[in-house]
């Protein structure tokens, strides 16, 4: 089954026991916006060069949201840098968010429980369907880490993407495995796995969130 890259960020990111999202606050919205630039990447519908984000297919993704963003870089009167769309995109974070759970709905993947905590206060669970498709997306994550000499670019910028977001604790079996995962995931980026242009835009999500914390901190 296709499934996009914030699909599969929200499906690694959903405990199966209590059906919590384990993505929330900036995390979230740079963490969508983060995938979304990634699909665009994997599409070929833009590149990186010198920091600077440049369109390469004006294509329609038939997302008017997405699209008016593409509209936007085509009109930009020079070339911005990556942080700077992946800021304009995270502003939709939680537009994507919502898209993508629609559309694993419609695909029979998850269900949504709606609850009242004290009977006043509204919250959501989000339960899978078919578990299947979960336990294989994180078999083959935990394959690419630990067995596959050559993993498929597609986990790697996944992976890249997952250890931004501070998600990869949902890929580990118990402690021990945290801390190997974590060193697994950084020596990515060393051995020259992930190309620049995806290495420029998992450090911006990175840095955005950074930033975002000491802010809310001070």
């Amino acid at each position: 089954m296709d499934l996009t890259f914030t699909e599969k960020l929200l499906i690694v990111s959903i405990n199966p026991d209590n059906g919590r999202l384990k993505l929330s606050g900036n995390y979230l919205t740079y963490g969508m916006a983060g995938s979304v630039l990634l699909e665009f990447y994997n599409s070929g519908k833009i590149e990186i060069e010198k920091n600077n984000l440049k369109l390469k297919s004006r294509k329609s993704t038939g997302d008017p949201v997405v699209d008016r963003i593409i509209k936007k870089i085509q009109n930009s009167k020079k070339d911005k840098k990556v942080r700077y769309w992946l800021r304009k995109l995270s502003y939709k974070g939680l537009y994507f968010k919502r898209k993508a759970l629609r559309s694993l709905f419609h695909k029979n993947i998850l269900r949504c429980e709606k609850r009242r905590f004290l009977n006043l206060i509204p919250y959501k669970r989000y339960y899978f369907l078919k578990l299947n498709i979960r336990k294989n997306l994180i078999s083959e994550l935990r394959a690419a880490i630990f067995h596959s000499k050559d993993p498929e670019q597609q986990d790697i910028m996944l992976l890249a993407l997952i250890k931004a977001c501070s998600l990869d604790h949902q890929l580990s079996k118990n402690k021990e495995e945290k801390r190997i995962i974590k060193k697994h995931l950084k020596e990515l980026s060393k051995e020259n796995k992930i190309t620049e242009s995806i290495n420029k835009i998992i450090r911006e999500i990175q840095a955005a969130v950074t930033v975002s914390a000491v802010t809310a901190s001070a």
